[in-house]
Order: structure tokens, then C-alpha cells, then sequence
């Protein structure tokens, strides 16, 4: 994922499908990560949105095997 802070500090609270070119996703990697357990995930009506904050966070807890 290539976004410089600026770019993570305009994202909304509540991060949309509209906004997976920012993270750098396509729209089906957007909804596939909305499915991964544990994701910060908010359901408002019949949209799921990742929260910002604990997303962010969680990202940063993921272990990376290369």
C-alpha cells in the first residue's frame, strides 16, 4: 500500500469502496478484506465500511512473511 500520510489523514472516518484506489485495492479486494476476521469493520444499513483509525492499526499488527 503506497500512501503517504497526508493522502491516510483526508481518508473519512469510515472508509468506503469508493475509496480502495487510495489504499491502493481494486473494488473485489476491498469486499474480500471486508471478510477477513478480526477487521475493524462497521455495517451501516447495508454497506460495510473500515473504520480508519482501527484499521490503520490493524495494519500495522499484521505479521508479513516474505
Amino acid at each position: 500500500m503506497k500512501t503517504d500520510k497526508s493522502t491516510i489523514e483526508s481518508l473519512p472516518v469510515f472508509i468506503s469502496i469508493k475509496h480502495c484506489d487510495i489504499l491502493g485495492l481494486s473494488p473485489y479486494q476491498f469486499r474480500q478484506m471486508l471478510t477477513i476476521p478480526n477487521i475493524p469493520v462497521v455495517t451501516i444499513g447495508n454497506k460495510q465500511y473500515l473504520i480508519k483509525e482501527k484499521f490503520f492499526e490493524w495494519i500495522n499488527t499484521q505479521r508479513i512473511d516474505l
